[in-house]
Order: structure tokens, then C-alpha cells, then sequence
């Protein structure tokens, strides 16, 4: 079985992945696989951003998260690097059916992965608690988290629908009601 957990930024996708972690589901980390696929893209990275995005000898990559969420056209010439990559290595571990996978991407629009997934969790969380989670959580300053915001604001579930089964999980102030959903979900993609 493989599901996949969307959400905007800080809407609680890791946390929730470690709940299916520890319902024995592997978790595959597309942040992880991006940072090392663009850790291999140094040189294309640089033609894309200039060497302003330069700091100590490397790529500094919270600039690269400014640029590309005030500048669109910027964070198009990224994703058409990076995706077809991660998307490949994304594939390559799923294609191995015998183990049940969790995939934690905050950007789920790729048709392909879609169409392998048994069904879409989509974490809706308020956004004032996103913003405290993101102050906290990764101290970026707030102008950042509104532009991470506003660049997200038409992430939705439109990518998926009619294609997958999709889950809503309520990521908001109460964990009972979290857990509640929680297990509701888990017990649903088991039973088929």
C-alpha cells in the first residue's frame, strides 16, 4: 500500500507520518530526497539563481526558499530541475510492493505519483497555528512565512481528485480529535 500525506507548510506532515511509522508504514521524506538531489545540482542551481545564493563555499539554501517563494518564475526553473529526479527516486523505492509506504510531500502534483498511490491524506490546519508552528518550529521570520503563505495559498486537493481516494485529516488545537481522525484513516486504507 502506498499513501501519500499533503498539506501546506506546517500543517503537521511529519508529525502525522510518525504516526503511520509507527503503524508499520515505511516513510519516504521527499525533503530529504530533494536536499540530496539538489545537493548533486549545484552548478545547474547556480546558473538558475546567480552566485549571490553563494554563502561560506555553499549553496545557501534558506536564500534559495526566499527567492523562489517571491519569485515564481524562479521557483519554476527549480521544480523543472528537481522533480523529474525526485520524482524518479520516489518511484524506484515504491516499485517494491511487499512493504506499505508513506509519502510526506508538501507538493503532491505529479499525475504519475498520484495514479500509484492507494490514497491522499490532506492535513487542513488553521493558519494562525500554522504560523505559530513555523515562528517556533523553523524561526523564520514572518515576512518569509507569509510568503511561503501566499505562495501555497492554491495548493488544494484539485491535483487528485477523481484519481485516488482522499483523506481529510483536522490538524488543529486538540490532538484527541487528530488521533480520533488518525485512526479512522488507518483503519479505512487497511480494510481496502
Amino acid at each position: 500500500m502506498v499513501l501519500a500525506i499533503s498539506g501546506k507548510c506546517c500543517s503537521g506532515k511529519n508529525y502525522i507520518t510518525n504516526f503511520f511509522e509507527e503503524n508499520k508504514f515505511i516513510s519516504i521524506d521527499v525533503d530529504n530526497i530533494s536536499k540530496q538531489v539538489f545537493s548533486s545540482l549545484t552548478l545547474e542551481i547556480i546558473k538558475i539563481f546567480g552566485a549571490d545564493i553563494i554563502a561560506n563555499g555553499n549553496i545557501d539554501r534558506k536564500r534559495v526558499g526566499e527567492i523562489i517563494f517571491s519569485n515564481k518564475q524562479k521557483r519554476v526553473e527549480l521544480e523543472e530541475l528537481l522533480h523529474p529526479k525526485i520524482y524518479n527516486e520516489i518511484f524506484s523505492i515504491i516499485s517494491n510492493r511487499e512493504n506499505d509506504y508513506i509519502i510526506n510531500i508538501p507538493l503532491l502534483t505529479n499525475r504519475d505519483l498520484i495514479e500509484r498511490c492507494n490514497a491522499v491524506i490532506w492535513i487542513k490546519s488553521p493558519l494562525f497555528l500554522r504560523i505559530f508552528r513555523a515562528l517556533k518550529r523553523d524561526s523564520y521570520k514572518l515576512i518569509s512565512i507569509f510568503s511561503r503563505i501566499i505562495a501555497q495559498r492554491k495548493l488544494s486537493v484539485k491535483y487528485f481528485k477523481g484519481s485516488v481516494d482522499i483523506y481529510y485529516i483536522r490538524n488543529g488545537w486538540s490532538s484527541r480529535l487528530l488521533k480520533k481522525d488518525l485512526k479512522f484513516v488507518l483503519n479505512r486504507v487497511q480494510r481496502g
